[in-house]
């Protein structure tokens, strides 16, 4: 058995997954199983009808609340889902969205999560299978809001949704922009709620470059950072930046988070910000990859 963490809450309780291995044969057979690890136990989360594997995303900061998906064992279908910490002890399984074992060949995951566990964006994927001919091989990005399960608000095909700020008032991710040559550029999209979420906003990047946005934090200061990587040339270059909020509205250009060795490295990412104004990630030194940290400028 194998496992890893990701997500903790800020009383401590720490979500992930774990791998059991079955058979004989050394690697890839198993069953996976979402946990959580609180106070020096841990607890298996429940699974929906009809599912076999849990994989736990993230968790709520106030800890009610994790996120996840679970799957089939076979069909390649998996469903979102979040668990419910009741007040009388014990978690429970939500479903989030369309059943996925009445859609084989689709799977659904959740990427994040407002502080209180209330509104959670993910994405889809149709699978090359997929009974209409016009979804195979297609994302589609999703906003829920609790109380409206299992229905959830589209936010488009052709779209990967990463992240959501702490207040739930800014969502980013990705749109795939068709080329017309088979081919497609990501383009880092962000949404907003006195929008109602229903139009995407495209971030500034240089003419020609691929972005992806990431994660979104709320600073001190209440503005709302996005962060994620520009991708450009071929074999392909990749740097974290983030975008800062506009006195006059909107994001302006990039702002470039330096590789560790300059520019010499050819990948970095920015994965997520924090209220001070930390930005987490990672750069290719030539000599492997490492995890690092950037710092805001005019943030403590």
């Amino acid at each position: 058995t194998f496992g890893y963490s990701n997500g903790v809450s800020n009383n401590g309780t720490v979500v992930g997954t774990l791998f059991t291995k079955t058979g004989k044969r050394s690697c890839c057979t198993g069953i996976n199983a979402a946990f959580v690890y609180s106070n020096g136990s841990r607890t298996t989360l429940p699974l929906l009808s009809g599912m076999v594997q849990g994989f736990a995303e993230g968790i709520s900061a106030d800890g009610q609340h994790a996120y996840g998906y679970n799957t089939l064992s076979s069909q390649g279908t998996g469903s979102a889902v979040r668990w419910n910490w009741a007040s009388g002890g014990g978690w429970s399984a939500e479903l989030i969205g369309p059943p996925a074992n009445q859609l084989p060949e689709v799977y659904w995951l959740t990427t994040g999560s407002s502080d209180d566990g209330t509104v959670l964006v993910g994405y889809g994927y149709y699978g090359s299978s997929f009974a209409n001919p016009a979804l195979r091989g297609k994302h589609e990005g999703w906003l829920w809001i609790s109380g409206n399960s299992p229905e959830w608000l589209s936010l488009g095909v052709g779209v990967r949704v990463h992240d959501i700020d702490p207040t739930a008032h800014l969502i980013v991710g990705t749109r795939y922009q068709d080329n017309g040559d088979t081919t497609f550029t990501p383009k880092a999209v962000y949404w907003i709620a006195s929008d109602g979420f229903t139009i995407p906003h495209d971030l500034i990047t240089a003419a020609g470059d691929g972005s992806v946005a990431r994660g979104v934090g709320r600073l001190a200061n209440g503005d709302l950072v996005i962060v994620g990587e520009l991708q450009w040339g071929q074999p392909q270059s990749r740097n974290g930046v983030a975008w800062l909020p506009q006195s006059s509205g909107g994001y302006g250009a990039p702002l470039l988070l330096h590789a560790i060795n300059g520019s010499t490295s050819q990948l970095a990412g920015a994965e997520d910000v924090n209220a001070n104004g930390i930005v987490v990630g990672y750069s290719d030194t030539g000599g492997g990859r490492r995890a690092v940290l950037w710092q805001l400028p005019g943030t403590p």
